[in-house]
């Protein structure tokens, strides 16, 4: 796995060029925003509509990937038919395919992120195609 950044205190990774100044006005933003929708969830009795939980999750998905990008870091997004790589790609499935795409990503679950300094810190989630079994001995004899 790929080495973590030395931490600051605050938890974010330690820098030499100020990104850290620049990325903290982000973070200070989305900790209001959250604690904000936190007050007013606990003074309403209703639950939030789905879609305001969705408008508030990619509102803090979108800071993080903003200081992501600050940070020097970037996603990790493979496509269908890319080779499997175990550097890159955590394979969360399996699935029997022909030898076309074998060992190929067949659906990509979730994307990763690396670093800026190149390494993957959170490998992308696929589904990989495998070769399709052979019928066994005893399979082929039964039918």
């Amino acid at each position: 796995m790929a080495e973590r950044f030395p931490l600051r205190s605050g938890g974010l990774p330690a820098t030499d060029d100020g990104r850290i100044d620049e990325a903290l006005p982000c973070v200070a933003g989305l900790c209001c925003r959250l604690d904000e929708e936190s007050r007013a969830l606990s003074r309403d009795p209703e639950p939030p509509a789905a879609e305001d939980v969705q408008a508030i999750l990619a509102d803090a998905a979108g800071i993080l990937r903003r200081v992501l990008g600050i940070l020097g870091g970037e996603p990790v997004t493979p496509e269908v038919g890319d080779a499997y790589d175990p550097q890159v790609h955590l394979a969360v499935g399996e699935k029997p395919c022909s030898s076309a795409v074998e060992g190929r990503v067949l659906r990509v679950l979730r994307p990763g992120y690396r670093s800026g300094r190149g390494d993957v810190v959170l490998p992308a989630r696929v589904l990989i195609g495998v070769p399709i079994a052979a019928p066994s001995r005893e399979d082929a004899l039964e039918a």
